[in-house]
């Protein structure tokens, strides 16, 4: 199932903050294997989730728990209980790149 975000940015003077929040309804829902130009954070807010890239590294996020992305990683995030939610918070330069 297509997982879509809730997202909002905030513009400060040295850039812009991306939040994205997204809800995992069932166990296998998944951001699929994807890059960025730019750093992120992975935060999980409820459930559980795995963080994994293409290199075969994976870590398990609890409540609580966060990991970085940093830029030009290929990676992937799927839900392992259901009703999992994560945000992911991106530093985007002025020009939201």
């Amino acid at each position: 199932m297509p997982v879509i975000p809730t997202e909002f940015e905030v513009t400060q003077p040295s850039g812009i903050l991306r939040f994205k929040h997204f809800l995992f309804e069932r166990v296998g829902d998944e951001i699929e294997m994807h890059v960025h130009s730019y750093f992120h954070s992975v935060s999980c807010l409820k459930g559980r989730c795995e963080v994994y890239d293409g290199a075969g590294r994976s870590i398990s996020l609890m409540p609580g728990q966060s990991t970085g992305i940093r830029a030009g990683r290929e990676h992937a995030i799927r839900a392992t209980v259901d009703a999992t939610e994560i945000v992911n918070v991106s530093e985007l330069g002025r020009d939201g790149t």
